[in-house]
């Protein structure tokens, strides 16, 4: 799993928060030679509720990632990275 170096602030939406709504969302996104996911590739394929795909899908897009390394060079790499959202105490 290849883990953001410099994140963006991941929004739990409250309405979700306030229901208790919690889970595991599954994304895919690629992430280019300089780290930055390409937009519009963000795709989730799994989540408790449909409204934490667009939160899911601003996170990627506002991290850095390391990027994949091919011959010790930069390369454009696939990812499939799961994000957790959990209400304090879970």
């Amino acid at each position: 799993m290849i883990l953001p170096f410099s994140s963006a602030i991941l929004e739990f939406p409250d309405h979700l928060r306030r229901q208790g709504v919690q889970g595991r969302v599954i994304a895919t996104a690629i992430v280019n030679a300089d780290g930055r996911v390409e937009p519009g590739t963000v795709k989730v394929s799994e989540t408790p509720h449909p409204d934490f795909v667009p939160v899911t899908v601003r996170y990627f897009e506002r991290s850095r990632f390391r990027p994949g390394q091919l011959n010790g060079r930069p390369v454009r790499v696939c990812i499939v990275t799961p994000i957790d959202f959990r209400t304090r105490g879970s």
